[in-house]
This record gives structure tokens, sequence and C-alpha cells, in this order.
């Protein structure tokens, strides 16, 4: 191989700028994903808590807020993924 070739590329501050910005964009990119999985965790946990403590309210709180025993169950039974 044409070593002159090679050469050109070792101290090439240009070079060098792209790939360094082309890492930090994959490295924002996983960050960002990883924000996103906790964040959706996070909402999920909640959303579960949410419903259980629903469930352990009386038909007298429930009525105050607009809400049945058959209203509480109903939300009670959907999935912690689903809003």
């Amino acid at each position: 191989m044409n070593t002159s070739i090679m050469k050109s590329h070792v101290n090439d501050p240009l070079r060098d700028d792209q790939i360094r910005r082309a890492a930090e964009h994959v490295l924002g990119s996983a960050r960002d994903a990883v924000v996103r999985f906790f964040d959706t965790g996070a909402e999920w946990q909640g959303r579960a808590m949410e419903r259980r403590h629903l469930m352990e309210l009386d038909t007298r709180l429930l009525r105050d807020a607009g809400l049945t025993q058959a209203d509480a169950a109903a939300e009670y039974a959907k999935p912690f993924w689903r809003s």
C-alpha cells in the first residue's frame, strides 16, 4: 500500500474532528435511548402503583371521584403499559 496515502490520514485535524463529532452523535443517541428507557419504566411503575391505590379506595371515595367499583376494577385490569 502507498505509505503517502496512509500518512495523510495520521495527523489530519479535519478527519479527527469528523470522527469526534460522529462519536459524540452516537454517544448522545445512546444516552437519549437510555434516558427514554428509564423514563418509560418509571411511567409504567407509577401507572401500576396508581391502579393499585385506586383499588384500595372505598365506595365513598370512588363516588367522590365520579367512579364506581366496576370502573376501578376495569382500570386495574389494564396492562401497565396501556394508559
